[in-house]
């Protein structure tokens, strides 16, 4: 097995951590993936697709990528940390720097982010075939995973979708999106509305990459009745099913609590996707 001290993988851009990971599994030789997690002395996180990494600094420091990239950078470029951070309170951002930037396995963040149940990969179709030609090999994109986003922003196609029970069980393994088993084991996205799940994704790779102001995605006080009324439209046209069941109407026809404590300016720290659905509805106001 190569060892990680003596190369690793330098991050190909939007690269997730889990993918990175995977791609060294794969030049490294070895034919026992949990050996190679071992190896790289990461927490869980980092093999995950939706959490917030714990313990990076053992990438930097225990591997080859130490050479060529900064922890700073390695978080920022390659972790979910930039599509949580402008919600969390100063506090709440210092515990997850910290966990992130520590060596120590299985440190606590302190604190609940929740993805709503969001485990599965998804991948686009159309990046691995231009991922082959400009990268020379596929990779999971970070801009693909956040909740919500089932749309690649840059192909403007419906993404394919993990089985999650499959997932769970595979993680593990160490697998690129061209894998074999992976197609064999997703499907496209069932879409309702693709024009608003595109508006969804653009706006989530946006959030990511520091391009939105976060005015249009905060509520100064309590919001009008026609930015109220404007997320209830947006809130009908949204599927029920995933996480989106966490933004859909109630049977009354009123919004969910959470994107109501939104709306009403609550200063608590609320999931990402609830405010990027705001934000869209600010934009038809």
């Amino acid at each position: 097995m190569l060892g990680a001290t003596s190369y690793f993988p330098t991050p190909f851009p939007g690269e997730t951590l889990y993918s990175l990971c995977a791609r060294f599994h794969q030049v490294s030789a070895s034919d026992n993936p949990l050996r190679t997690r071992k190896a790289l002395g990461c927490d869980r996180t980092c093999f995950g697709f939706a959490d917030v990494p714990i313990a990076c600094q053992n990438l930097i420091t225990k591997t080859a990528l130490g050479h060529s990239i900064s922890l700073p950078h390695l978080i920022e470029r390659h972790t979910w940390l930039p599509y949580f951070s402008p919600f969390l309170s100063e506090p709440q951002l210092e515990s997850c720097l910290a966990a992130t930037s520590s060596t120590r396995r299985k440190r606590s963040l302190g604190f609940y982010l929740s993805t709503h149940g969001q485990l599965r990969g998804k991948y686009c179709e159309e990046c691995i075939v231009q991922d082959n030609i400009e990268a020379g090999q596929p990779y999971w994109h970070r801009e693909h995973q956040p909740a919500g986003v089932f749309v690649c922003n840059r192909h403007r196609c419906l993404l394919r979708v993990m089985d999650d029970v499959w997932l769970k069980n595979h993680i593990q393994f160490l697998t690129l999106p061209d894998h074999p088993s992976i197609k064999a084991h997703s499907a496209p996205a069932r879409c309702a509305n693709s024009a608003l799940l595109q508006d969804i994704a653009g706006l989530t790779e946006r959030l990511i990459n520091h391009e939105l102001p976060l005015e249009r995605l905060r509520v100064d006080g309590r919001a009008s009745l026609t930015l109220v009324r404007a997320t209830e439209a947006i809130a009908a046209q949204l599927p029920f099913w995933g996480e989106f069941r966490f933004l859909a109407l109630e049977p009354a026809g009123f919004l969910q609590r959470p994107i109501r404590q939104v709306l009403n300016g609550d200063k608590q720290y609320h999931h990402p996707l609830l405010h990027i659905i705001v934000g869209l509805a600010s934009q038809s106001c």
